[in-house]
């Protein structure tokens, strides 16, 4: 064999290689791609059903809800009261219905268009809503059997001349807070 012959094998085994490698890699590249979107689309599809999910719960509540006005309204006979529950309640239950019948697609769509045409009005509902939400949070957050969240005061040490530790006897709750307090409750110290 000539130097030539083994030149061009070895050329022809680099090319095959390098065709094999990029075949391998493109291969990898699609199943990569293909694994990607596959994986995509399920998630799309799994947030779509939850936000699904939650659409119908909302719109439940609202039903709900409406069921408790007009009960309410109905103990209240013929007052303005109840005429203004009742009404209240057509609207919360017509809202829950057009809420259950629609796709959450057209909703964003129609919430999108609603920010751009009226911006103030999306903001300060964006805003009250969010405060609505903090009062409800913060309403059925459990209670502590009315304990004081914050701990009572402790007396600080106050060392005399001497460095002999001092008792402090604090005669008004009022006076711990101030610098005058203060004053005060070293004036009437009590050696140990």
């Amino acid at each position: 064999m000539s130097n030539e012959h083994i030149k061009d094998k070895v050329r022809d085994a680099a090319e095959t290689a390098q065709e094999m490698g990029r075949d391998a890699l493109n291969d990898a590249k699609e199943k990569a791609t293909e694994a990607a979107n596959n994986t995509a689309s399920a998630v799309r599809e799994e947030a779509g059903a939850r936000a699904e999910h939650a659409k119908d719960s909302l719109a439940e509540e609202g039903h709900r809800l409406a069921d408790s006005l007009r009960n309410a309204a109905a103990e209240n006979d013929g007052s303005l009261q109840a005429r203004l529950l009742d009404a209240v309640a057509g609207s919360v239950a017509d809202a829950s219905e057009n809420l259950r019948g629609r796709s959450l697609g057209s909703i964003i769509g129609d919430v999108e268009g609603f920010a751009r045409r009226n911006p103030g009005a999306f903001v300060a509902g964006a805003t009250l809503a969010g405060f609505t939400l903090a009062r409800f949070a913060r309403a059925s957050e459990p209670r502590t059997g009315g304990a004081d969240p914050l701990p009572a005061p402790q007396p600080t040490p106050v060392y005399g001349a001497d460095g002999a530790e001092r008792e402090i006897r604090h005669h008004d709750p009022d006076l711990r807070t101030s610098t005058e307090a203060r004053d005060r409750q070293m004036a009437v110290e009590i050696p140990s």
